[in-house]
Order: structure tokens, then C-alpha cells, then sequence
């Protein structure tokens, strides 16, 4: 897909309101707000997911922040590139890592990333989910990321 198909894609997706079918995360590290890498971020993405997964399915826009109009500052494409990974690669790695961390089932035949170009030097990913035959347990994380990996949460939009 050409540069061009690729951002009117991605600005047709950020037109439309967030919902059960979508969801828009500016990163999987990157605090756009304090401008520093805040590693709870990839379990927000992973809740996401999960959710997604146990519903009807969706999408979830990684490289879109949504703005905060309280703290004056405007959506705004940020792209992946700001989670400090070299390449799609290694960036789809980092997400199937967390993944594996968090989600208590095989959950690779659930999910898709596609990378989109919104110009030349900032890429989006967009994580394509498949709604599961089954519930998916995830393993709970409260906000500051301690894990008690004996309790499980079945996260539903």
C-alpha cells in the first residue's frame, strides 16, 4: 500500500469515535503526556486486546495520542517509532512478547498487526482482532503494573 493510501486510511479510522470495534493508543511505551517511556502502557494495549478478543472484535490504532484538552495538548500522530524498537520487527516482537506476559491462552491466530505509513518517518500499527470461540483470561495488573499471576480477569467491552 502506497504512502498516500496509507495516511487516508489511517485518517478515516482517527474520524470516527472510539467504540467497542475501536481503539486508538498512542504507544506501547511512550508517555506522550511526560514525554518518557512508561512501561504500564503495553498492558493498556493487551486489555485492549483481550477485551477485543471476548467481544465482537476490532481494531486498536497504536501511533494515534487522542489529545488532552486539559493539559492543552492536540491529537497528533506520534507513530511507533517512539517506543525505542530499531523496526516493525522488533516492535511486533516487543507486542508478542507482552502478549505472552499477560494473556493465559495461544492467542497468535487471533490477531494481525498491519504497519501503515502516515509519512515517511512515522509509521502507525494497526492490531486487527479477531473475536475468540472462548473466553481469553488475562492475568490482572493494577495501575502500577503488580501482577498477581494467580488471579485471572476476563476483560469485555
Amino acid at each position: 500500500m502506497s504512502f498516500k493510501r496509507d495516511k487516508q486510511f489511517l485518517d478515516f479510522l482517527t474520524s470516527k469515535d472510539e467504540g467497542v470495534n475501536l481503539e486508538f493508543k498512542a504507544s506501547l511505551q511512550y508517555d506522550v503526556e511526560n514525554r518518557s517511556i512508561n512501561k504500564k502502557l503495553s498492558y493498556q494495549v493487551i486489555k485492549a486486546m483481550c477485551s477485543m478478543m471476548n467481544s465482537e472484535g476490532g481494531q486498536i490504532l497504536v501511533g494515534f495520542f487522542e489529545g488532552n484538552y486539559k493539559k492543552d495538548l492536540p491529537e497528533e500522530y506520534i507513530g511507533i517509532e517512539k517506543d525505542n524498537r530499531r523496526n516493525n520487527d522488533q516492535w511486533q516482537n516487543f507486542l508478542n512478547d507482552k502478549i505472552k506476559e499477560f494473556i493465559l491462552k495461544d492467542v497468535s491466530r487471533s490477531w494481525d498487526v498491519k504497519f501503515r505509513k502516515y509519512k515517511k518517518d512515522l509509521t502507525c500499527a494497526v492490531i486487527e482482532v479477531e473475536e475468540s470461540e472462548e473466553l481469553i483470561p488475562c492475568i490482572y495488573a493494577d495501575e502500577n503494573l503488580n501482577v498477581d499471576k494467580n488471579q485471572r480477569v476476563y476483560w469485555v467491552r
